[in-house]
């Protein structure tokens, strides 16, 4: 049987072997929740540094909506000043003999500068009777002879009152 003295180095050597493992749980732990401890400081700098790039580009999104709104706005300011700037052509004629006017204005649109139109006189017994523009004829009043070779004057008046002058030589 086991004497007092014994026990006690048994008991001892227990207590040493308990004392050795829990000491190294613990140090491992220890080392665990220290490289835990630096992860989660990592990762809280990471996401707070992208919380402010976050913020950053938040602010940037809203200046550039505020910025498209803006252009937006212009851009619905141009279109509508270039519907306004069209022109609608409401009659012609030649000077001080025939005057035609269109029941429903011509439309020419805003932004064809430089594009023809085509003013077409009618001829019946030898004299302009009539004038079309664009295929749409007027009502016309007067009449002028018609001479090959000779050159007239003719204009075409817009609904706003603006006379544009323009020549036409008869031809056979």
């Amino acid at each position: 049987m086991s004497t007092p003295q014994t026990q006690w180095i048994i008991l001892s050597m227990v207590f040493l072997v308990l004392a050795a493992v829990f000491g190294t749980l613990w140090f491992i732990t220890n080392q665990n929740y220290t490289t835990l401890l630096a992860s989660y400081n990592t990762l809280k700098a990471q996401y707070d540094n992208l919380q402010t790039q976050c913020n950053t580009l938040q602010a940037e999104l809203n200046n550039l909506q505020s910025q498209y709104s803006s252009c937006e706005t212009q851009l619905n300011n141009l279109q509508a000043q270039n519907t306004q700037l069209k022109q609608e052509l409401q009659g012609c004629g030649l000077t001080t003999t025939l005057s035609c006017v269109f029941s429903s204005p011509v439309q020419v649109p805003a932004g064809t500068q430089g594009e023809q139109i085509t003013i077409t006189l009618t001829i019946s017994n030898g004299a302009f009777t009539g004038a079309s523009v664009n295929g749409q004829s007027g009502t016309c009043s007067g009449s002028q002879t018609a001479a090959v070779g000779i050159q007239y004057s003719g204009y075409i008046t817009t609904v706003n009152g603006q006379t544009y002058p323009f020549t036409v030589t008869a031809s056979s």
